[in-house]
């Protein structure tokens, strides 16, 4: 299903910015965004669904921003605790981490300036600041181009 949204946010583009649409897309959405666990490797589809949505919307995700931005900067934190504990466990966390990096920064993009206010109140740049540290130069590359986001 998730995959079958994406597609359709894709093809429709900015289309999909009907109220009734998003007033019943978006709350399904963000229930199934709370269902799953943070280690739940199907929230990986619902990631890539997201992205689709929110570049297709842009700042009509405004209401749902702070709530997606907050629990990928918790499985970043996670990502980054797990990879701390044992360095092995970046090959089986490194999807979480692309995904949420990837969705900030279609949060960033959507919401251009209205995102200062959400990244001002998180700790994003000390997470970034952190994977910095770890070796991996795919880590490092996504870290740089958040950077180049913010």
């Amino acid at each position: 299903m998730f995959d079958c949204v994406g597609s359709i946010a894709q093809a429709v583009g900015d289309g999909l910015k009907n109220t009734e649409i998003l007033g019943t897309l978006l709350p399904l959405l963000n229930k199934k965004w709370e269902q799953f666990s943070d280690n739940d490797r199907s929230l990986l589809t619902l990631f890539e669904c997201f992205e689709s949505v929110v570049f297709a919307i842009k700042e009509a995700i405004e209401d749902y921003a702070q709530n997606i931005f907050d629990r990928c900067i918790k499985i970043l934190s996670n990502v980054l605790n797990n990879i701390k504990t044992n360095y092995e466990n970046l090959f089986t966390e490194t999807d979480f981490y692309i995904r949420s990096m990837d969705l900030i920064s279609s949060i960033l993009t959507a919401l251009n300036h209205k995102a200062e206010k959400i990244v001002m109140n998180s700790n994003l740049i000390m997470i970034l600041r952190e994977f910095l540290e770890i070796r991996e130069l795919c880590i490092k590359q996504y870290v740089f181009a958040m950077v180049g986001d913010l």
